[in-house]
């Protein structure tokens, strides 16, 4: 029997200022895009919801609590990568939050900047993308389908 096609699924956490800055962490030592910014972000695990997976990265990554009533999903960007597999990316703001923002993941994240993503900074290309997308108002993208 043939094996069905599968496609990695992530989540990540838009956090805004009052200034409309967003939040991102400058990735070290993870061998992908190091040098570059991120939004926090993780693969979803099996059994659990895409709000479940985006409040345990929120948690892992930046010490903060939220509730699934307080996400909304944004924006949803189907990758293609050739030498990876296909990659589906969901994308959560957040209302509000429960405690401080934290580096806790300082391994793997070398410092949590407030940046406009107008202004040029080396931030992954495909949450670039994504993000403009979503201030855009368009709620789908894809990248490298050609």
């Amino acid at each position: 029997m043939k094996e069905r096609f599968k496609m990695v699924s992530a989540v990540y956490l838009i956090l805004q200022d009052p200034e409309g800055k967003i939040l991102f962490g400058l990735r070290q030592n993870t061998g992908y895009c190091d040098g570059e910014y991120g939004l926090p972000a993780g693969h979803v695990d099996g059994g659990e919801s895409l709000k479940q997976a985006c409040i345990r990265e929120a948690k892992e990554e930046i010490g903060i609590d939220i509730s699934e009533n307080d996400l909304e999903m944004v924006h949803v960007m189907h990758r293609l990568n050739p030498s990876e597999h296909e990659r589906l990316d969901f994308y959560f703001t957040v209302a509000r939050y429960q405690g401080e923002l934290t580096n806790t993941e300082p391994d793997k994240c070398k410092s949590l900047e407030w940046l406009d993503i107008t202004q040029n900074h080396p931030i992954m290309e495909h949450s670039l993308d994504s993000l403009r997308q979503w201030q855009a108002g368009k709620n789908y993208s894809d990248l490298d389908f050609n």
